[in-house]
């Protein structure tokens, strides 16, 4: 959301979340405006004491759940960006992730849905000059906030030298991992081979030749013989955006979304059942999906499972069969689940 456009919506925030709750939802960017795509980011500018900042308003239900800002970062240096949020009511969540101009994900700060958080913080060390876009969003359907998302830059001061004499005695502390577990990976076992998976070599080491080696470009990844690129950074899946970046590759997880019944109709021996979500929702034909006893009950409707047939831009279709038609009736809960992975 541009800053224009940010005071007139404040008012309305409020009643857009309070109207969404009692009406069918919205496409999530049904109302956004031209910073709900990545080419229309607001610029943040950073000035001469290396702060920038900009305010919006994000709102899942509202229609406008996605803004992009976008900074330059002049020299290489390390960069702070904190969102801070005012939510209509307690708990809802913002989430953001920062790209590089490639677009891929140089940090994802994941949805905390019911921590009670109203800020988030990414500290990135050794950003190099360049252009970064920030995608701040509303966490997840219902979610909504009023914002503001700071950016601190400074220059790298590089390594310090300090000359003093060693501590004597120093304490015992407790054991920490490396800087490559710290990272992700797990601390080398050294009672596997030198070279190893599991205990790889170092850059600069004598290894043998085959030997797996960690890459100091991506410590992160498998070790790896020496010469090979990084993999492709973990990108967002349009298929699934919610699961935040994955790796190159990997299939979308397995999802499980709630939907109610909203129409029911009985063609010969079956009962052919409306759900309340579809293709905006992130339902696809092929989910399968269980009737439960009840609006908010969780024990499974006798012969309640299904398989969709069907789907449309806010709804979804099923069969039933060996269910009675009144057993179906209108806004019964339904849960749905994605196929697993190929």
């Amino acid at each position: 959301m541009t800053t224009r456009a940010f005071t007139s919506r404040i008012s309305g925030l409020g009643l857009a979340v309070i109207f969404a709750a009692c009406s069918p939802m919205v496409a999530q960017d049904a109302k956004s405006g031209a910073d709900a795509k990545a080419k229309g980011a607001q610029k943040i500018r950073i000035g001469d004491d290396g702060e920038g900042s900009a305010k919006g308003i994000v709102t899942y239900p509202g229609g406008d759940r996605v803004d992009w800002k976008v900074f330059d970062v002049p020299k290489t240096g390390d960069v702070e960006i904190t969102l801070k949020w005012e939510p209509p009511k307690d708990g809802e969540d913002l989430s953001f992730n920062v790209f590089d101009d490639t677009f891929h994900v140089v940090r994802r700060v994941a949805p905390t849905p019911d921590s009670g958080k109203t800020t988030k913080k990414a500290e990135l060390s050794g950003l190099t000059a360049g252009k970064y876009f920030v995608q701040i969003y509303a966490s997840n359907r219902g979610d909504a906030g009023e914002y503001e998302v700071k950016v601190h830059w400074a220059e790298s001061r590089g390594p310090v030298v300090v000359n003093a004499d060693p501590l004597p005695n120093p304490p015992r502390l407790p054991q920490v991992p490396g800087a490559v577990a710290a990272g992700g990976a797990a601390a080398p076992d050294k009672s596997k081979p030198k070279g190893s998976k599991e205990n790889p070599c170092q850059v600069g080491e004598q290894c043998a030749q085959g030997a797996l080696y960690v890459n100091p470009a991506c410590p992160q990844a498998d070790p790896m013989p020496i010469g090979t690129p990084c993999p492709p950074p973990a990108a967002i899946n349009p298929a699934c955006p919610d699961a935040g970046p994955l790796p190159a590759g990997t299939p979308c997880p397995q999802t499980k979304k709630a939907a109610k019944i909203i129409e029911r109709q009985t063609l010969g021996q079956e009962v052919q059942i409306t759900l309340d979500k579809g293709s905006n929702q992130g339902v696809q034909k092929g989910f399968t999906g269980v009737v439960f006893k009840g609006k908010t009950g969780t024990t499974p409707l006798a012969n309640g499972s299904f398989v969709i047939f069907k789907v449309t831009e806010n709804e979804s279709y099923a069969k039933l069969k060996k269910v009675p038609l009144d057993a179906l009736t209108n806004n019964i809960r339904v849960e749905l689940q994605s196929p697993p992975p190929k």
